[in-house]
């Protein structure tokens, strides 16, 4: 064996050549490699097979050593070199974090060895877009296909060369200029074509933003979400004419309340004094820990001991939560009840506090789309409920791009651990499918079976620019109706919640488009159909008719790859990759 495993069981190569020597010794020794990034997308889409003996969810720990597997980790290849000033190139080692990671498994990152500040502070550069955080590494982040939210700037763009070691040990290089082929099937490859270990960037001069972010009713909004007003702009209109944005839509009973977030470019000028975006209220950090138990409270009430087991083990802050907690009279007709959980979680054995929520939990489900209601408004509170000069006026900030862009970077991946599968549609069909919906929401029987549809959470509304990566979400070969780009859909889910969300929620998404005959395409890091689960071949099956490339991908990865040393059963199930011989 080239290199050990660390307690782990992770390797960790150096360079090139310790990657090309692991590859080899897998294909040597029939061994399986796949490659870990900040473990920010679903575990089974990460790692090697023995990961699908545990939960298949984000930020999750790698799986048992296993003898005939190994998972790499690239937190040892993290350098970053302007190779090209004039035309402004980076060349940046995958294992990179494009921001600091703080739940940085092998604790190497840091603000500033990650990519945007060291783009930021030693060349004055930075790229021309970023998702929603900033902890993912460079190669985990392209290899997924994530994105931002823009029509006119795309991460892809700014990237021109990759450069990764394939199944045979070669270090291959492909760019926009050679290998053409090979580098759009690897821009988005989720690690099926071999191990990334670097890509090449053309940059831009660093700039700063300066935005806003409302939160008004359906009729405050200065767009109609669903598009069909004659007299205001569309939620296309609204995606159109900004140069960043994002909308999180609160759709469940009594709430209906949207988020519209939007940044425009500026460029740098001295004395640039930022205003940083703060979520969840002025006060960030004393609503988190009361959002993460309320949440933990109502997504459990089925298995209430998970809840006790989790404050118990600390996974769940209670210091936190009582210390931020100043008036409980705010929440409503829930006080009374969190007050006593809260006391019980403190002071109770496991079997007084689990026989509280048993007696209990029919009263909160009988009254959960009220209680929400009220939690929602003291957290996400209407401008129109202002007071003084403040009252109906948007939050304002500016700040530097690569600071400014990820907007949920301060929301705490330990308090408010969150999972999603996310739907990507043509933008062209943005008012059907926000109709469609809606449409589907309000037809429930009562506001109870609302909230199954809605869930409990935030729903998440993007757009993407259109891109030439083969496996992208948002590939368009420009004749086609994803030309103009893609609107995107992630209703939230918290990952302390007792039910699996890839049974008990997204189903009816994926049922719902596919019935509708809307083509929607899914992000590969993100929830996916369980291949156990009744209708999911058909949903994947339905999913993989709309990436006109796949059949040239699935030919060049076993070109690239024959032994199939990079492909799970995971991957192998949702691209229906044969095994060899068959």
């Amino acid at each position: 064996m080239p290199l050990k495993p660390d307690q782990f069981g992770l390797y960790h190569p150096a360079s090139n050549d310790d990657v090309i020597a692991l590859v080899n010794f897998a294909r040597e020794h029939k061994k399986s490699v796949r490659t870990c990034g900040a473990a920010h997308s679903q575990s089974w889409a990460i790692y090697t097979d023995a990961a699908m003996l545990q939960p298949n969810v984000t930020n999750q720990s790698p799986p048992e050593v296993n003898s005939n597997e190994i998972n790499i980790i690239l937190d040892q290849m993290m350098q970053v070199e302007l190779i090209n000033p004039s035309l402004n190139i980076v060349r940046a080692q995958a294992g990179v974090h494009l921001g600091y990671d703080p739940s940085d498994i092998t604790g190497q990152s840091s603000e500033q060895n990650s990519l945007l500040y060291q783009l930021w502070h030693n060349y004055k550069l930075t790229v021309s877009e970023l998702g929603g955080i900033t902890h993912q590494t460079l190669g985990g982040f392209i290899s997924t296909g994530s994105a931002g939210g823009s029509l006119k700037y795309s991460f892809q763009d700014n990237i021109v060369g990759i450069h990764f070691v394939d199944g045979h040990g070669r270090l291959q290089y492909a760019s926009r200029y050679k290998n053409i082929d090979l580098f759009y099937a690897a821009m988005v490859s989720m690690g099926l074509l071999g191990v990334i270990v670097a890509v090449d960037l053309q940059c831009e001069p660093a700039f700063n933003i300066c935005g806003q972010e409302a939160t008004v009713s359906y009729d405050e909004c200065q767009f109609d979400m669903f598009g069909e007003s004659k007299d205001k702009p569309s939620l296309l209109d609204f995606f159109n004419s900004v140069d960043y944005g994002r909308v999180n839509w609160w759709p469940q009973p009594g709430v209906n309340r949207l988020l519209p977030w939007q940044a425009q470019r500026q460029q740098q000028v001295v004395g640039f004094s930022p205003r940083p975006y703060e979520e969840f209220t002025s006060y960030p950090e004393a609503a988190e820990p009361v959002i993460s138990i309320i949440y933990a409270i109502l997504g459990n009430l089925d298995s209430p001991i998970r809840l006790y087991e989790k404050v118990q083990t600390g996974i769940i802050a209670l210091e936190k939560v009582i210390n931020s907690i100043t008036d409980y009279s705010q929440f409503g007709i829930f006080a009374p009840l969190f007050e006593k959980i809260i006391e019980a979680l403190k002071d109770v054995s496991p079997l007084a506090f689990v026989a509280l929520i048993e007696k209990e939990r029919g009263w909160i489900k009988q009254n959960l789309p009220v209680i929400l209601q009220q939690v929602i408004n003291i957290f996400q509170s209407l401008d129109s409920n202002k007071l003084g000069k403040l009252k109906g006026t948007p939050q304002v900030f500016q700040d530097h791009a690569p600071l400014g862009l990820p907007m949920d970077n301060e929301a705490s991946d330990e308090l408010l651990d969150i999972e999603f599968s996310e739907l990507w549609f043509p933008v062209g069909r943005t008012n059907e499918v926000m109709q469609v919906l809606r449409d589907y929401f309000d037809s429930a029987a009562n506001d109870q079976e609302k909230l199954t549809r809605t869930g409990l959470f935030t729903i998440e509304v993007y757009m993407a620019k259109a891109c030439q990566a083969w496996m992208g979400m948002g590939y368009s070969d420009q004749m086609d109706e994803w030309k103009e780009g893609a609107v995107r859909f992630e209703p939230l889910w918290f990952v302390d919640f007792d039910e699996d969300p890839a049974l008990a929620f997204y189903p009816q998404f994926w049922q719902l488009f596919k019935d509708k005959g809307i083509p929607y395409r899914l992000h590969w890091g993100k929830m996916l159909p369980n291949l156990g689960q009744p209708g999911s071949h058909e949903w994947m099956d339905y999913v993989r008719q709309q990436y006109p490339k796949l059949a040239d991908f699935l030919a060049l990865r076993a070109e690239l790859d024959p032994e199939q040393i990079f492909v799970s059963d995971y991957w192998r199930g949702h691209l229906k990759v044969e095994r060899n011989g068959h």
